[in-house]
């Protein structure tokens, strides 16, 4: 009898070991699979990040007639530039502001393509004199 319950106890130990690597094996994949999608998150961020330092170099170069006061409208810069973000859905909001001679410019921007975001970006771009 005592052969039986040894049987019984290696079965239930082998049993348990088997839930315990599969646990592991789970959590683990989990894990890695969270990782990369916050990596490639990052890296998604990043890029949306650098067109909105692109936009503020073409606004802050921009002639005054073309900053114009505009709610949500689309970016301003050459045409392949302003086609390549339309996935982002970018907008641009122009306000004319206090004092005269610079304009309040507000930047939004989708990043990020598992955890989905808007990056806003505020400032102010005088109408000075241009080059």
């Amino acid at each position: 009898m005592s052969r039986e319950r040894r049987r019984g106890a290696l079965l239930f130990e082998l049993l348990v070991t088997l839930t315990i690597v599969g646990i592991l094996l789970t959590t683990s994949t989990v894990v890695l699979a969270r990782r990369r999608a916050v990596e490639r998150d990052r890296v998604d961020r990043a890029a949306a990040l650098r067109a909105l330092s692109s936009e503020w170099t073409l606004l802050r170069s921009a002639r005054p007639e073309e900053l114009v006061p505009r709610e949500k409208g689309s970016f301003v810069g050459p045409p392949d530039f302003v086609t390549s973000l339309a996935h982002r859905h970018p907008a641009l909001t122009i306000r004319k502001a206090d004092p005269a001679g610079i304009v309040f410019v507000r930047l939004e921007i989708d990043a990020g393509r598992r955890f989905r975001h808007r990056l806003v970006q505020e400032g102010f771009v005088s109408l000075g004199d241009r080059p």
